[in-house]
């Protein structure tokens, strides 16, 4: 099945705590994200790994709450976890794909991957998804960019859906999506002073 088949939302929004600088502006994040799901179709991950035990379990609690609209929800975390507390999907970092098939568990199952050895293995492990990154270098982590031509080579080997993710603005998600994307992640993309009006601008680019 090619992955424009699959009908997942072209835009793959992350919602990290760290770059947030804290629960609250992040949750805060979320519930302006909730609201701009009411319009349009895209994808949110729970990203929280820098809380620990409790903390991390009440965090995903909160953002499971505050994002009742129609956006699917995944989690940057545990798979029962994701399960347990009704999250639609399941990121695996590259370090935390499984040895195999995943059974059970949420059906979205996003992989971060950053060659094509790791898209084997999400391949392996039933990702439904591919995070490829870091196309460009990310404005807040110094990362090495690999580039559209590495991009392009990445989802040339694969038929799942891939998400280009590191640097990927709005001027150059038109760049990604010539190099065979099937959609763009972003982090800082949306951590802008209205995320609603981000997120209209990121689909509207997207489809």
């Amino acid at each position: 099945m090619s992955a424009a088949k699959h009908g997942y939302p072209r835009l793959y929004v992350i919602a990290d705590v760290a770059y947030m600088g804290g629960l609250g502006p992040w949750l805060g994040l979320l519930r302006q994200l909730n609201d701009a799901a009411g319009q349009h179709r895209f994808i949110v991950q729970v990203r929280a790994p820098a809380l620990k035990g409790g903390d991390f379990v009440h965090a995903i609690g909160e953002a499971r709450r505050i994002m009742d609209s129609p956006a699917p929800l995944v989690l940057n975390g545990p798979d029962n976890l994701a399960a347990e507390l009704g999250y639609d999907g399941v990121h695996w970092p590259e370090a935390r794909i499984p040895a195999k098939a995943a059974v059970g568990g949420p059906g979205f199952r996003s992989a971060a991957v950053h060659s094509i050895a790791a898209i084997r293995k999400a391949e392996r492990a039933a990702a439904t998804a591919l995070i490829y990154s870091p196309v460009f270098s990310p404005s807040w982590k110094p990362t090495d960019a690999v580039g559209l031509d590495a991009l392009g080579r990445a989802v040339a080997t694969t038929g799942l859906p891939v998400y280009a993710l590191g640097g990927v603005s709005l001027e150059r998600t038109h760049d990604c999506l010539e190099a065979g994307a099937y959609g763009v992640a972003t982090v800082s993309g949306i951590a802008t002073e209205d995320p609603r009006d981000a997120v209209a601008a990121y689909v509207n680019l997207t489809g």
